[in-house]
C-alpha cells in the first residue's frame, strides 16, 4: 500500500502543549481552591473536551464555576503559549524530510491550532487547509478507564508509579459518581480540523 498523506496530531506531537496547557489550568482552579497535583491533571483532562473538564472541576468543587470561567482559561493558555510554547524536539527536521503532502488532525478549536503553530514557527508546513470530516466517537466509560489502566495514552506514562493506581482508583470513582455506571455510553460529536499541506 502507497503512502499518500501524513497526518500529524497537534498536541505533544507537533508542540509541547500538554503539560503546558495543564499547567495553566491546575493553577487558575487553584484560585478557586481545587488543587490538584500536575500529573493528576494531565490524566484526567488529556483529550478531553472543555465541556467534559469543566464538568469534573465543577463535581470536585461542588459548585458552578463563573460564566466567564472558560474564555478566561483559554485566554491564559494563549498567553502562555505565546511566552512558552516550543515545538516537539526535532520535529522541523523531521517535517522536512517527508516529501508528501501532511497534515493536521485536532478536535480543539481551530483558533488554538494557528497559534500553536504560529508561535512555534511550524504554520508555514501546513499552509492551505480545508475542514474535511466530522464524525461519532463512542465508548463505555469501562472502556475509556481501561485504556488508561493499560497506559494507552502516552501522556499517562508521566504520572509517577507511586501515585498512579491512587489517581486511577480515584478517577474511577468520579466517573461511578457522575456517569452513574461504568457501563454507560459515552458519545460526542467531534470536529477534526484537517490542515493539508499543499506541495508544490
Amino acid at each position: 500500500m502507497q503512502t499518500e498523506l501524513v497526518i500529524f496530531d497537534c498536541d505533544g506531537v507537533l508542540v509541547e502543549s500538554e503539560t503546558l496547557g495543564n499547567r495553566i489550568l491546575v493553577e487558575f482552579v487553584a484560585e478557586f481552591g481545587l488543587i490538584l497535583k500536575l500529573e493528576e491533571a494531565i490524566l484526567l483532562f488529556k483529550g478531553c473536551k472543555m465541556a467534559d473538564c469543566l464538568a469534573v472541576i465543577e463535581q470536585r468543587l461542588g459548585k458552578k464555576m463563573p460564566q466567564d470561567f472558560v474564555t478566561q482559561l483559554r485566554t491564559r493558555t494563549a498567553k502562555a503559549f505565546e511566552d512558552e510554547l516550543l515545538p516537539v524536539q526535532g520535529i522541523e527536521a523531521a517535517l522536512d524530510k517527508i516529501n508528501l503532502p501532511i497534515c493536521v488532525a485536532s478536535s480543539g478549536p481551530i483558533e488554538k491550532i494557528k497559534l500553536a503553530l504560529r508561535v512555534t514557527n511550524l504554520l508555514p508546513q501546513f499552509e492551505g487547509y480545508f475542514v474535511a470530516t466530522e464524525w461519532r466517537v463512542s465508548n463505555t466509560v469501562e472502556e475509556l478507564l481501561s485504556f488508561l489502566k493499560a497506559r494507552a495514552y502516552g501522556l499517562c506514562w508521566r504520572v509517577s508509579d507511586d501515585i498512579f493506581h491512587q489517581v486511577i482508583n480515584e478517577f474511577e470513582e468520579f466517573c461511578i459518581n457522575h456517569y452513574g455506571s461504568l457501563k454507560t455510553n459515552v458519545s460526542s460529536e467531534a470536529k477534526f480540523e484537517i490542515w493539508v499541506y499543499k506541495a508544490i
